[in-house]
């Protein structure tokens, strides 16, 4: 089941299900998350603010009707149609220490590399600003980061040794299974990593 707010804002019309106001009545403190209808997907202008006027009525069919500075926009909660085909992602390049360095297979970074910044992007002509990533990285990270709208992770404080890094797109409502791109990718140790620098240096006791 789900809702729909009973007045426009200045982005557009906010949907929010009914689960997510559910907890945020239990739980006050709880940021509620929802979906916008704006300018991309149609509706143009913004709620009246000036006026102690109803923006939001809800019809005998159950279809809910919206009034903004641009217009009259109708909605059917019962047949809404949401794009389900996730977005193609693409690892545009990473950085490190201020180069950028193309994402091809089995790449190998810089030895004494500490620091990497990835690149992604998610291809939507359609609602771009409605696109999140989730990304992660074998070895360090034990589950997916939490959905993001930003295009780029950084990891600091990396060790010599073999790494994946995952990321995955959808569009907001989510969207189908998303396909996850992977890149593999390797620090080599450097001379004051490497076990015999350190035994030359630091002689057991």
């Amino acid at each position: 089941m789900t809702a729909i707010s009973g007045s426009t804002g200045r982005t557009g019309i906010v949907h929010i299900t009914a689960t997510e106001l559910q907890r945020s009545r239990v739980d006050p403190a709880y940021r509620v998350h929802g979906e916008t209808l704006g300018a991309s997907d149609g509706v143009v202008g913004s709620g009246w603010f000036l006026r102690p006027l109803p923006t939001a009525i809800e019809a005998g069919d159950g279809k809910l009707w919206f009034a903004t500075s641009g217009g009259i926009y109708g909605i059917d909660p019962a047949q809404r149609v949401h794009n389900r085909v996730p977005p193609p992602i693409l690892i545009r390049a990473l950085t490190v220490s201020g180069h950028t360095i193309e994402p091809v297979p089995r790449l190998t970074l810089p030895a004494y590399t500490t620091a990497v910044s990835f690149d992604y992007v998610a291809l939507s002509l359609t609602a771009p600003e409605k696109v999140r990533y989730r990304y992660r990285v074998d070895s360090i990270d034990t589950d997916w980061c939490a959905l993001t709208a930003s295009r780029q992770a950084l990891y600091t404080n990396l060790r010599p040794g073999n790494y994946t890094f995952h990321v995955t797109a959808a569009t907001m409502p989510a969207s189908g299974r998303a396909k996850v791109l992977a890149l593999a990718f390797s620090m080599p140790a450097g001379i004051h990593t490497d076990g015999w620098f350190l035994a030359l240096w630091w002689p057991p006791v």
